[in-house]
Order: structure tokens, then C-alpha cells, then sequence
């Protein structure tokens, strides 16, 4: 249900988010809704929103019925090669999570990534809400939020159509703001996260997570 305090406009935003894996995954390196409307200000984090608190101890208390360890698979959608000729690339893994929230840190996912196809290992930490900077949340029902966040990078390794890439890899370096719009489910036993993720203003990659006991 749409929260009241909330235009619809940006809820319908935030549903989109969650949906957008074929949508924005075949739209490489195009600029981010909030980077059109926003232009200059887009990189402006002084005035985030807040999560209520109310919201912030429901999803302490959901992430922490879940236990601190977690299992499941990701699917991610990455763009590589330069904007002029981008291509997709599909990565399918196993995943092996810890969980940990509280209000003062938000949610921390600590995860191993096995890719299924090559066996190759990655680990990986991300935070969301907590020491980052949150706009547009919104309760879409029982246990489900939906919010962009945005935070600063001093290296990233993403491709990015906002910095000078290696046409191989799609890798870059150096600082980067990267904004997330993230779509985070608690259902019976299970956490399910998509995540459609921007460098600079531009898209690069949509994740997908279900992980459970």
C-alpha cells in the first residue's frame, strides 16, 4: 500500500525499482531518473531523508529473526565495454551471508559470492540505510521498503560511461558516487533484495538476492 506521507509519483518510482531488471538491464550506461530531474543537486547528500525509527527497529528485528547466517544465490546483470558498444554480461552465484543490524549501523550484509559458472570466489560487504544517506523511503507493505541510497566511493570497480574504462574488463578506478534504488523484502524466513545500481549518475549493474536459513 502506498505510504501517505509520500507522492504517489515517487512510489510508483520505487515499484519500478523493484521490477527493473529487464527494463534498465538493457538500457546500459543511461543516466539515472533522480540525475535528470536533479542535474548539479544530484550530488548533494546534506539533506537525505530518514528512515522512522519505527521502521528502523522493524527491519532490525525481521533481519535479526532471520539469524546471522544466511544462504541463497544472486543473479546480476552487469554492463561492460564502452557506451558506444556496451554489452550485458550475466553472473549467477551462490551465495554465503552474514547478517547484521541494528539502528546504529542499519543492515550489513557480509556475503561470499561463488560463481557458478567459473568457481571463482568473491567477498563482498554492503550497508544499507545506517552511515548512508537514504532518500525517498517508502513502507510498500509488511515487511517491504523500498528507498534510493547514495554514497561516496574513493575506488570503485565498476564500468561507468562518466569515467574512462577498460574496454576488456569494464573495470574502473578512482572516487565515484554510486546511488542504489534498493527493493528489500522480509518474507517467511527469507530476505530478498534487488538492487539497480548507478556510478555517477549512470547505470551499471541490477543485483538480485534470496537468501534464507
Amino acid at each position: 500500500m502506498c505510504n501517505g506521507n509520500r507522492p504517489l509519483s515517487i512510489w510508483l518510482l520505487m515499484l519500478l525499482a523493484s521490477v527493473s531488471l529487464s527494463a534498465l538491464a538493457a538500457d546500459c550506461y543511461q543516466p539515472s531518473p533522480n540525475f535528470i530531474k536533479q542535474k548539479d543537486a544530484y550530488y548533494n547528500l546534506v539533506s537525505p531523508d530518514s528512515v522512522p525509527v519505527k521502521d528502523q527497529k522493524q527491519m532490525v528485528a525481521l533481519a535479526s529473526a532471520l539469524g546471522q547466517r544466511l544462504s541463497g544465490q544472486s543473479h546480476r546483470v552487469e554492463c561492460l565495454g564502452s557506451e558506444k558498444a556496451p554489452r550485458l554480461n550475466y553472473v549467477d552465484t551462490q551465495v554465503q551471508a552474514q547478517i547484521q543490524a541494528n539502528l546504529t549501523e542499519g543492515l550489513v550484509l557480509r556475503s561470499d559470492f561463488t560463481n557458478l559458472k567459473t568457481k571463482v570466489k568473491q567477498a563482498d560487504k554492503w550497508a544499507f540505510w545506517g552511515a548512508a544517506s537514504v532518500f525517498n523511503f517508502v513502507k510498500l507493505g509488511e515487511g517491504h521498503y523500498a528507498f534510493v541510497q547514495k554514497q561516496r566511493h574513493r575506488k570503485q570497480a565498476v564500468n561507468s560511461a562518466a569515467q574512462n574504462s577498460d574496454q576488456t574488463t569494464g573495470l574502473v578506478t578512482g572516487s565515484g558516487l554510486e546511488e542504489m534504488f534498493v527493493d528489500m523484502q522480509f518474507l517467511d524466513k527469507t530476505l530478498e533484495l534487488t538492487i539497480d545500481r548507478y556510478i555517477n549518475g549512470f547505470y551499471y549493474a541490477t543485483d538480485r538476492l534470496t537468501l534464507g536459513r
